[in-house]
C-alpha cells in the first residue's frame, strides 16, 4: 500500500513539473515553450521574475519537433490575475501572429495585426501575477475575426481560449509562464 501511494504521489509529481501552464489553467500542456528575458531563460516554467527584467519582449524560442520551414505561429502572452472588483480577470500583453518559426529563434512581427508587448505591471503589494506564453500552429489563411480589431486599445478580459476556438486555432503547441510581483 506504502508503494502505491508512493508512485501516486511520484506521478502527481511529474505532471506538476510537465506542465507548462499553471495550476487551474486550462488546457494543461506539457510541451515547454523557450522564453528568454536577457540572459535569464524561464525553465522551469513558473520563474519568479523581477519586473525591471521583463522591460522588453522576451525571445521566443521554437521546440526542435516544432521548428517548420513553411508553417507560421502564433504568440500570446496574458496576465491571468489582474484584480478587478472582487475577482481576477485577464490582460492580453502581446498578440503576434504570422510568428516565424523556421528557425530554433522565433522572429516575431511588430507590424499589421500585431498587439504591441505590454511589460508585466502588477500592483503594488498585490500577489504574484501569473503571465503565460502559449504558441499555436496558425493556419495558413489566419485573419483575426473584426470583433477583435480593438485588442490594442481595449485588452482587459481577453480570453485567449474563446479566441483560439473561433479562429480555428486548436490547442496551444508549446507553453510557458513566469511570476512577476511588484
Amino acid at each position: 500500500m506504502i508503494a502505491f501511494k508512493s508512485m501516486l504521489c511520484l506521478e502527481a509529481l511529474f505532471f506538476v513539473v510537465a506542465a507548462q501552464t499553471p495550476s487551474g489553467f486550462n488546457p494543461s500542456i506539457t510541451q515547454p515553450l523557450k522564453v528568454t528575458y536577457g540572459a535569464n531563460d524561464i525553465s522551469p516554467a513558473g520563474k519568479m521574475i523581477a519586473r525591471p527584467e521583463t522591460a522588453n519582449p522576451p525571445t521566443i524560442g521554437v521546440p526542435q519537433n516544432m521548428i517548420s520551414a513553411t508553417a507560421k505561429g502564433f504568440v500570446a502572452m496574458v496576465d491571468l490575475d489582474v484584480p478587478r472588483g472582487n475577482q481576477r480577470v485577464t490582460n492580453l500583453h502581446w498578440f503576434a501572429p504570422n510568428v516565424d518559426i523556421s528557425k530554433a529563434n522565433a522572429v516575431v512581427p511588430t507590424g499589421a495585426g500585431v498587439v504591441s508587448y505590454r511589460q508585466p505591471s502588477p500592483p503594488p503589494g498585490d500577489t504574484p501575477h501569473r503571465y503565460i506564453y502559449l504558441m499555436y500552429a496558425q493556419p495558413g489563411n489566419f485573419t483575426a475575426p473584426p470583433q477583435f480589431a480593438m485588442l490594442q486599445q481595449n485588452r482587459l478580459g481577453f480570453d485567449v481560449n474563446a479566441f483560439a476556438t473561433m479562429n480555428g486555432l486548436g490547442q496551444p503547441m508549446a507553453a510557458n509562464f513566469i511570476m512577476v510581483q511588484q
